[in-house]
């Protein structure tokens, strides 16, 4: 009842202020609301702006941390779906409410947005996972991402981004044979694949033994091949020192 009132008392003041608000003035209450922590008046007046301006991101963004933050879940599903109506980019509208909630200190309110607008928005579930995935590889928590790449991999098992995913999960989880079992798996599909090149290659790099230093040499010479980075080339380089060295001692 009291987020009820606070809602009306906002926008009657703000109605009452002029005939017209400019987008501007709106935009800059819900900025001073949002930074005093006065959710529900940060959430009335971004509530304004999204009607002021549709297709403007900041207020679907501020407002869903807004509501967020006072734990009303059904007012950050409606900005969702007003944002969807409004043809906001997903990319833009979910990077945003990430940057937010972790900037107002509360990283998790943007996994719980995520979970609860997949169980909402049924139809969206698939994209909202991969951002999901994301998410959980940014926290580097490996029994999520497991779970999600897994998701992710359901009828399309070659993709590499989630093929990756799971093996960099494996290492995180400390299977470090079957990740980099993943990994070379991922080489024989892509062999291309600047990331399981490397991961692999860093591996055999340091067993330090003959046919180690080959494969390892091998896996480097084609990741350095397409990218030319200084931490690539001294491997290399102390590789063919041990290689050269071995031939010496013979």
């Amino acid at each position: 009842m009291k987020r009820f009132i606070t809602l009306i008392f906002v926008s009657v003041m703000v109605a009452g202020a002029a005939v017209a608000v400019d987008f501007d003035t709106l935009k800059n209450k819900s900025v001073l609301f949002f930074d005093n922590k006065e959710w529900a008046s940060a959430e009335a007046m971004c509530q304004l702006m999204v009607e002021e301006r549709p297709a403007d991101v900041e207020g679907y963004t501020r407002g869903i941390v807004a509501a967020g933050m006072s734990g009303d879940v059904e007012a950050q599903m409606r900005f969702l779906q007003s944002a969807v109506e409004n043809r906001v980019p997903f990319k833009q509208l979910f990077g945003e409410v990430q940057s937010v909630s972790f900037g107002v200190g509360n990283s998790t309110l943007y996994e719980q947005f995520l979970l609860h607008a997949s169980d909402s928005f049924s139809w969206m579930s698939r994209i909202i996972d991969s951002y999901l995935l994301d998410y959980y590889a940014f926290r580097r928590d490996p029994q999520m991402m497991l779970v999600y790449a897994n998701k992710m991999k359901s009828g399309v098992d070659n993709n590499v981004n989630y093929m990756l995913k799971v093996a960099e999960a494996e290492m995180l989880e400390g299977d470090v044979e079957k990740s980099i079992t993943g990994f070379e798996h991922i080489v024989e599909n892509y062999p291309n694949c600047y990331e399981a090149l490397l991961y692999c290659g860093i591996y055999y790099y340091d067993k330090h033994t003959v046919n180690d230093d080959i494969k390892a040499k091998e896996y480097l010479e084609k990741a350095y091949a397409q990218y030319s980075t200084p931490y690539v080339e001294n491997m290399l380089n102390s590789l063919n020192k041990r290689i050269y060295q071995r031939t010496v001692e013979k």
